[in-house]
């Protein structure tokens, strides 16, 4: 007989303890059921929901404590900045004190989309969509992964995400902080061009491309074994939980606030 080896995760370690995503939301008076889980890990779960005439994403970050609150409020408040913008998903509304609710773009990630399929103009809108986020004081931070680009159904670019994104307060050393981390942002889009559409480079994209500078050197020296560590790390222990599905009561999300403050 083999025994089982697996583990049984903590509950502390997954955003919602031992229990899952509501079965079904509240959102402006139109009832939505739970569709699929995209994700459930130790910093928030999230999922899709539709109905008969739409979809929305609820995101709920860890709920019993104040670092899932926070996680929350800052990531409704980029959504808020940037709600008139092409490209940003529209924000629906609070659920509860860690979650929110905003639309869902329909369509493929960078990952999956076919790169003979891309139109020729698709990544100069999108670096004009980076470019209007950096307008507003705001890094993306997150443009290395693909499946952070959405390709639309109208095949223009969708952002998606902005859980590690920073916005600093104006002057000082963070100034130069944001620009460098804005660079990355663009150096990152046109390396995604550069592998999926050589053929549209310019030779200004080529040169950032080519030459990204001593500090994203370190930034792939360091940063990024740790953060392949760590992702692989949370799989591993991922692998080993279930997640349950209780009836929690469903909310009715606030309205949305369009206001960059």
């Amino acid at each position: 007989m083999v025994k089982n080896k697996s583990r049984v995760l903590s509950p502390w370690l997954l955003a919602l303890g031992s229990d899952s995503l509501p079965p079904k939301i509240i959102v402006k008076q139109s009832t939505y059921h739970l569709q699929r889980v995209f994700k459930h890990d130790f910093w928030a779960a999230s999922g899709l929901y539709s109905n008969d005439s739409s979809q929305v994403v609820l995101k709920i970050y860890r709920r019993h404590d104040l670092l899932g609150r926070w996680l929350a409020k800052r990531e409704i408040s980029f959504y808020r900045c940037l709600q008139d913008l092409p490209g940003i998903a529209r924000f629906l509304g609070t659920f509860g004190r860690n979650g929110f609710v905003h639309s869902y773009i329909a369509g493929q990630d960078l990952l999956e989309y076919p790169k003979d399929r891309i139109p020729d103009d698709f990544f100069d809108q999108l670096v004009d969509l980076m470019r209007a986020i950096h307008l507003r004081g705001i890094s993306y931070v997150d443009a290395n992964k693909r499946d952070n680009v959405i390709v639309g159904l109208d095949s223009r670019p969708y952002l998606i995400d902005f859980q590690i994104s920073w916005r600093p307060k104006p002057g000082g050393l963070s100034r130069r902080v944001l620009l460098f981390m804005q660079r990355m942002d663009m150096y990152h889009l046109f390396k995604h061009k550069s592998r999926l559409r050589p053929d549209l480079m310019k030779p200004q994209e080529w040169h950032l491309r080519r030459n990204p500078g001593l500090s994203l050197k370190l930034h792939r020296l360091i940063a990024v074994p740790f953060r392949r560590f760590r992702r692989t790390t949370l799989r591993r222990l991922l692998k080993s939980t279930q997640l349950k599905n209780p009836q929690p009561p469903s909310a009715n999300p606030g309205t949305a606030d369009d206001r960059c403050h």
